[in-house]
């Protein structure tokens, strides 16, 4: 019984370490996020250790997207290094694809290492190259519109341009309208799912625990009646010596008179 117990709370905890180890936030495809006049998508499902939203800006990772545009802008992400403030010169450290009108857009990135140089290319050309501040954060505008492919790269390095991947399929625009599917929902619910999950492997191991507990008190409970049974026919055992002996003294007192 031990040994199963034992067995039982070492594959629970081995369960709890992974579904620890594993919480992350899921972005599937076709779920969106809404920031100011800004739509947040990914081009494929992507996981990420942290997503929080603000009133003005998004986070991923380490990662704070702040842009500013006088139109509606589209984002799609397509790739965030995991460690984009320790990369080696030359390393793609994210691309996204940006979908506006017009305008003068602002992007404000932060997650870099800070002053380090990196250059901006859109649609496969480097068009701009900036230094991140003592935080990590960059700056740069776009005023050429269409639908533009942008990547960052840490520079310092030979590494030629290469063509932009195909363009991710663009939003409904009944989504844009109505209203957007909220990935936030359909990450917490998983994330709401794996608690549920730590919960009940909780509960299962306290279950075990107080299973064992009781088995040892009716252990216990067996021994100490089996110890009062054996003292019973002790005292039986030395009752019954008892009677004997006064039978053979009964019985010599008798071979004696008879003698006499």
């Amino acid at each position: 019984m031990r040994r199963f117990t034992k067995c039982i709370a070492i594959i629970l905890l081995i369960i709890l370490a992974i579904n620890t180890v594993n919480a992350s936030v899921v972005i599937r495809t076709g779920t969106f996020s809404h920031v100011e006049n800004e739509i947040y998508t990914v081009s494929s499902d992507m996981v990420f250790s942290r997503v929080t939203a603000y009133s003005d800006y998004i986070l991923f990772n380490s990662s704070m997207f702040n842009i500013t545009s006088a139109n509606p802008i589209n984002i799609t992400l397509d790739f965030i290094h995991k460690t984009t403030d320790n990369v080696v010169n030359g390393t793609k450290v994210m691309s996204f694809y940006g979908n506006t009108t017009a305008g003068v857009v602002s992007f404000r990135i932060s997650g870099f290492e800070s002053n380090s140089e990196y250059e901006v290319r859109r649609d496969g050309i480097v068009f701009t190259t900036v230094v991140s501040n003592d935080t990590g954060t960059i700056w740069f505008n776009n005023s050429d519109w269409s639908e533009r492919y942008l990547e960052i790269y840490k520079t310092l390095a030979d590494v030629p341009p290469i063509s932009p991947p195909p363009p991710p399929p663009p939003i409904p625009e009944e989504v844009a309208e109505e209203g957007l599917t909220d990935w936030f929902n359909i990450s917490f619910i998983e994330q709401f799912l794996g608690l549920i999950l730590v919960v009940l492997v909780f509960i299962l191991f306290i279950l075990l625990v107080l299973v064992k507990k009781k088995s040892e008190g009716e252990s216990i409970q067996k021994i100490a009646i089996l110890g009062k049974d054996r003292k019973r026919e002790s005292r039986k055992l030395s009752l019954d010596e008892r009677v004997n002996r006064m039978k053979k003294k009964k019985e010599m007192r008798m071979e004696k008179r008879k003698k006499v």
